[in-house]
């Protein structure tokens, strides 16, 4: 009898053992946020719970604070977490109607938020995230290294030339009998009316916001990703890609690598990492054109 009793009560801690297996533990350290739909950040405190994850993720993650750094705070998040699949963070943006999906690189010399998007918010979603459900009024706080920070969204750039009207002499009518004055032709275009239409020479800066859908026609055109300010968003696609090699295609210029180490947020010509984000500013794109590995 006895015998029985312990080979019942070793078969039951086994397979108590085996049932632990099979759940995986939260990686993310945040068991009451993973799961639980969409959830809002605040705009007025930095401690809870949402805020305080988004916080210490970017602290981990020098991509996704670089992303959020340029971009602006999301309003809401959700956090997904399944067995045998990496974490995934979806950061709202419900002002533009975007999302972004970011997927976690945890690795012992890499822990790091791979971010894709802009993508279009969802029907299911669109109510979720709406002014009803969610404080759209202002950017969120977030603590970050001891720092409250208020990262708000970037507004649109809008380019406005101005240029004088220029008033032409008229000619007063003469006698027929006296010769008529020369008069030298105009130079080409002399006659055209002033315009505050930007030029072709400043074509390659020239930029108008654009929704979901108009950028993802772009894209799939072979156009670089661009920002509501303009400014070209280029996704490393290889970890041998250099900040020279980017700074010479989009602005024809490697010297110009410098800035947009700055634009990005970067110290250095640090390393790159395949899925990072670099800025190029709007005011030194000389082409739009998606950037192609070699």
């Amino acid at each position: 009898m006895d015998i029985t009793l312990r080979r019942l009560v070793s078969s039951l801690i086994f397979a108590f053992a085996l049932l632990g297996c099979s759940f995986s533990e939260p990686k993310l350290g945040f068991p009451g946020l993973s799961n639980r739909g969409v959830i809002p950040l605040s705009t007025t405190n930095a401690y809870v719970g949402s805020n305080s994850f988004l916080g210490l993720e970017m602290e981990k993650s020098p991509n996704l604070f670089h992303f959020i750094e340029n971009r602006g705070a999301p309003h809401a998040v959700r956090i997904m977490e399944r067995k045998n699949r990496s974490p995934e963070l979806i950061l709202f943006y419900p002002n533009e109607a975007s999302l972004y999906i970011g997927e976690l690189n945890d690795s012992r010399s890499n822990y790091n938020w791979i971010i894709r998007g802009p993508q279009k918010i969802s029907r299911s979603d669109s109510h979720l995230v709406s002014s009803d459900n969610l404080d759209l009024v202002g950017s969120p706080v977030v603590s970050v290294f001891n720092k409250i920070e208020r990262f708000a969204s970037r507004t649109p750039r809008t380019i406005v030339k101005t240029v004088p009207v220029v008033n032409l002499p008229t000619v007063k009518p003469t006698p027929s009998n006296k010769a008529k004055p020369i008069i030298k032709s105009p130079k080409p275009g002399a006659n055209k009316k002033p315009s505050s239409i930007i030029t072709k020479k400043e074509a390659p800066t020239e930029f108008k916001p654009l929704n979901t859908d108009q950028m993802a026609i772009l894209m799939s055109q072979g156009f670089a990703e661009r920002d509501r300010n303009g400014d070209v968003m280029h996704t490393v696609q290889s970890d041998s890609e250099k900040i020279d090699d980017i700074a010479k295609w989009y602005t024809l210029d490697a010297k110009n690598s410098q800035a947009i180490l700055k634009a990005t947020g970067m110290e250095g010509a640090q390393a790159l990492i395949k899925g990072f984000r670099v800025r190029i500013p709007l005011a030194l794109v000389k082409n739009a054109k998606q950037m192609q590995n070699k």
